[in-house]
């Protein structure tokens, strides 16, 4: 192609740039200095679970950020706009909730009153990083195997709380299914505490130093 060709691609990509940012598998962002959204593509709308860009322009993006990974987000963004360039891994939670991982990679941008914004390309890691972090309590739980070889109670119970972490779950047990004749059972090994006062803490207390047979 010539140079006029060209030119008149990059014309047409201009014209269709909104089409293409709403388009993007990845969210498409840019955020103040002080943390307000300026703009947001489709993708980005959809994991924050906003209808439409309408109804959070200007909004708190620190608000949407887990608590615990706030401080961390404020401290980012204040240095992408300071003009550096940089990546993070955080969470988020959704306005109906949902909690997801995210990894953004962002540099400063330059607004038309002089400002300078920060404007980020950030991706749903959270199936990457659930697997990441699996592997990794396989991984601790083969170790843990040898060192519990004489507890077998105290492995499930460090099986359970491993995956309560994982998934980010309150709740959970490990148990075998028995199939007996026409009859299936759950053999707990391990399951969590769920009282909800101190009397029922002791009968749970009780309880789980037993091996329970659930009938399914």
């Amino acid at each position: 192609m010539n140079k006029d060709e060209l030119s008149q691609i990059v014309d047409g990509l201009v014209d269709n740039l909104d089409i293409m940012i709403n388009n993007s598998p990845s969210c498409l962002k840019l955020i103040s200095s002080k943390g307000e959204l300026i703009m947001m593509n489709k993708t980005g709308l959809d994991l924050i679970e906003s209808p439409d860009m309408e109804s959070v322009l200007g909004a708190d993006v620190y608000s949407i950020v887990e608590e615990s990974h706030r401080t961390k987000f404020i401290e980012f963004n204040e240095l992408i706009c300071s003009g550096k360039s940089g990546n993070l891994v955080f969470e988020i939670v959704g306005l109906k909730g949902t909690k997801r991982w995210m990894e953004t990679y962002a540099s400063p941008y330059v607004l038309e009153n002089g400002k300078i914004a920060h404007i980020a390309i950030t991706n749903d890691i959270t199936e990457l990083k659930n697997k990441r972090d699996l592997d990794k309590i396989i991984s601790k739980i083969r170790e843990k195997f040898i060192e519990y070889n004489k507890a077998p109670k105290s492995f499930y119970e460090y099986i359970n709380d491993k995956m309560i972490e994982c998934f980010n779950a309150e709740y959970g047990f490990v148990a075998e299914v028995i199939k007996d004749e026409d009859k299936t059972y759950l053999k707990t090994y391990a399951i969590t505490n769920i009282a909800w006062n101190e009397e029922t803490k002791k009968s749970m207390k009780t309880i789980m130093k037993m091996v329970l047979y659930l009938k399914i």
